[in-house]
This record gives structure tokens, sequence and C-alpha cells, in this order.
């Protein structure tokens, strides 16, 4: 890619994310975070669903638009202490464009296993603790897997250009 893409990008969806900012600044208890194009609103679904209406809408104008897969457009619903709210919710989701199969309902209002609770968000797993374990683990046993390559290779120099340029990184980057 172009070195001037981030900067481009940046500036494209700049319009996006100072609505989204704008929408937020009256709900000081709502987050947006956001790195290129992975962005992360946090709240009251209400205030997360109008936002997020707003952003589609403006990066929709610029000619992007938003990546609804599995894995891509990830929705985790807090405790509700009621159906009717928890319901609303959903129904809310749902119109915004967001599948069904992407909003993940809370362990305590649901029968879902807590290990399913949770999404990776730039490689860092966010959710329930059982989920984050989980994703850990599995992160430590791909990593396990690529060190005992390295003794699986006859030259030391092969061994060295794959500790120093490659499995070093992918530990930094673990335990980020």
């Amino acid at each position: 890619g172009c070195v001037l893409g981030p900067l481009i990008h940046g500036l494209s969806t700049l319009e996006a994310y100072t609505a989204v900012d704008n929408e937020f600044r009256h709900h000081p208890d709502m987050f947006m975070g956001a790195y290129m194009d992975d962005v992360a609103l946090r709240g009251n679904s209400h205030v997360v669903v109008r936002a997020f209406n707003i952003f589609k809408e403006k990066t929709t104008a610029i000619g992007s638009k938003v990546n609804f897969g599995q894995g891509k457009t990830e929705v985790l619903l807090g405790r509700y202490e009621n159906q009717q709210d928890l319901d609303f919710s959903i129904a809310s989701y749902v119109a915004a464009g967001i599948p069904l199969e992407n909003i993940k309902l809370h362990p305590d209002n649901s029968d879902n296993d807590p290990i399913y609770y949770g999404y990776m968000h730039l490689g860092v797993p966010r959710g329930s603790i059982e989920y984050q374990r989980a994703a850990f683990d599995a992160q430590l046993d791909k990593k396990e897997i690529a060190t005992r390559k390295i003794s699986a290779l006859d030259k030391v120099q092969d061994q060295w250009v794959l500790l120093n340029w490659v499995t070093k990184h992918k530990f930094t980057y673990l335990l980020r």
C-alpha cells in the first residue's frame, strides 16, 4: 500500500469521528476509541446505536462501508435487569444493520458459556475473563508451536533469523 494511506484514511474519516465525538460529548460515560479503521464504541445502547448510525452514514458518504462480517462488527451487550430492555437493545442493533449472530449476550442474560462472551480488538481479547483466558491460551499455543520450529532447523544462522526477526516480535505482541 501507499505510505500516505493512513494519512488519507485519517483525513477522509475525520468528519465521521468528529460527529461521533460530538454525539458522545453530552454523555460522559461513553467512550470511542479508534485506530485506523478499527473503532470501539462503549456505553448505553441507545446512544451507541445513534453514534454508530451517524458513523455509518458519514463513512458511506465518502464511499467507505462497515464490514458486518463475523468478528468484524461485534456487539457485547452488558447485563440487563429486564428482558424488555434487552430485547429493545437487540432490536436497535439489528435495525442498525448488525447481524444477530454478531450480538453477544452477557452470560447473566443467557445460557451461553462465558467463554464465548468476547471479541478480539486490535489483537487484544475483550469480554469475560473466561474468553480472555481462552484467547491468550490459544495465542500461547501458537507461539509454542512457532518456537518448537526453531530447534527443527539445522543451521544456527537459520535459527537466529527465525528467533530474532519473527518469534521474538510475536511474544512482545502477545504481552502488550
